[in-house]
């Protein structure tokens, strides 16, 4: 994300604690230190706002995007956080699958690095968990197929979306690039089928 500001709160004299307390009922991040449950995690900390000790670790990363993902809902559709509740947001870096994110139903998990894929901690890739979350909230889509093809569908066209609004610039339709130090996307909205998914109903790879 380059340099970007973030918001933590002081939990005391010299200590920095990653959490807001300015968005809604909160918005923090733990880390899980690579168990593959969700509990426990451990508070983040740092001597310094400016987080260096942390610059490495996907942990800022994730505090920007839930920060800039919760301002793109609040801001573009009047929502505050994704119950519209303002429901304390808890993101998790360390989860130990590599190469794995997911919305957990009350926090979101992005998985340690793996080969050429850094820590699941993508701009995109968070604001694609937070939809997860707004969509669980917001619609009754079920299982199967099609309605988990919604999900994803619309996962992913409002992360970018909230990609987009947040950063400007030209938009990219890729998903996950950031992700890899090859740049190389999860997925591709433009042109799926490059990172074989379906790009019409029950097309090729269509329920893969």
């Amino acid at each position: 994300n380059g340099l970007v500001s973030i918001t933590s709160d002081s939990s005391a004299t010299g200590v920095f604690t990653l959490v807001d307390s300015t968005r809604g009922n909160g918005i923090e991040v733990r880390n899980l230190n690579t168990i593959t449950g969700t509990s426990p995690s451990y508070a983040l900390t740092d001597t310094s706002s400016a987080w260096l000790k942390h610059a490495t670790d996907g942990s800022t990363d994730v505090m920007y995007a839930l920060e800039s993902t919760y301002d793109y809902f609040s801001t573009v559709h009047g929502r505050n956080s994704i119950d519209n509740a303002g429901m304390h947001l808890t993101g998790l870096i360390n989860f130990g699958v590599p190469g794995f994110s997911y919305y957990t139903g009350s926090s979101f998990a992005f998985g340690l690095p793996s080969g050429t894929n850094q820590s699941f901690t993508a701009f995109d890739v968070v604001a694609h968990e937070y939809v997860h979350g707004v969509i669980a909230y917001s619609a009754a889509l079920g299982n199967g197929y099609e309605p988990y093809a919604l999900n994803e569908s619309f996962a992913d066209i409002l992360a970018v979306s909230a990609e987009h609004y947040i950063k400007s610039g030209p938009v990219s339709f890729d998903i996950g690039e950031q992700c890899s130090s090859t740049q190389s996307p999860i997925r591709s909205m433009r042109i799926p089928e490059l990172y074989n998914y379906a790009n019409t109903y029950n097309g090729a790879n269509y329920g893969l």
